[in-house]
């Protein structure tokens, strides 16, 4: 790896929000139904690559920081029906928030508050070896790892293999390529030391797929007692 500055990253290019165009966007929530089944919770999640990254990186948080910690993930729809994916997504998450251009266009999906059927279902899943293996690689059973506290910057350079293209990689490769999108997609990868980061068969991959991929280093929490994340984002 290569330490960068962070002017040094270049920018995937989206759509940019203004003062001029915010009173153009629609928020939209979607509500859990009253009456939720488990086995159909467990199709909705194996059937969508977004849902299963954002699970796992949920159960990562939770079970390495706090049982009732929840944040706010970001997800990719793809589907032509932006209400029936913000029905399916309120089946798993109680707060739902889909942003619409003016045109009609996603430009953002967030969830959080992650509900205890869909939990448990995933939980039932991952018993089951049934989750996508590369989000499995980067979230599941991993311990957060903080080897480095402070804000840092790197590059990680290609080793020049052959690509080896895989669902999830493929998932997160066509949503930043979306420009309606305004925020990046990134892999948290703070259940890895500096060293594995480094030497890891599936992070050397991506690298081979993006023109660049860096590992950003952030602070969060309380500034007395700071936290600092680590995160995979890229340059297509």
């Amino acid at each position: 790896m290569r330490k960068i500055t962070f002017q040094e990253m270049k920018p995937i290019e989206k759509e940019v929000l203004t003062a001029e165009n915010l009173h153009s966007i629609t928020l939209k929530r979607y509500y859990p139904p009253s009456d939720q089944d488990e086995n159909t919770i467990k199709a909705i999640i194996l059937n969508s690559i977004g849902i299963q990254a954002a699970l796992a990186h949920e159960y990562f948080c939770r079970r390495n920081f706090e049982s009732t910690f929840s944040k706010t993930e970001q997800i990719v729809l793809f589907a032509e029906n932006v209400d029936e994916a913000g029905n399916e997504l309120a089946m798993i998450f109680d707060k739902v928030f889909i942003s619409l251009w003016e045109d009609g266009r996603t430009m953002n999906v967030q969830v959080s508050e992650l509900n205890s059927l869909a939990l448990q279902a995933f939980s039932e899943l991952i018993a089951d070896n049934r989750i996508n293996p590369v989000i499995r690689h980067f979230y599941i059973d991993r311990t957060f790892v903080q080897d480095f506290i402070h804000k840092a910057y790197f590059e990680i350079e290609p080793d020049h293999r052959e690509s080896e293209p895989n669902d999830f990689y493929n998932y997160l490769l066509q949503g930043s390529l979306i420009p309606s999108y305004v925020n990046p997609l990134s892999i948290d990868v703070s259940g890895f030391s500096m060293e594995e980061i480094e030497q890891d068969d599936l992070i050397r991959q991506l690298a081979t797929q993006v023109k660049n991929l860096y590992l950003v280093i952030h602070e969060s929490g309380d500034p007395d007692n700071p936290v600092f994340f680590k995160n995979l984002c890229w340059y297509l």
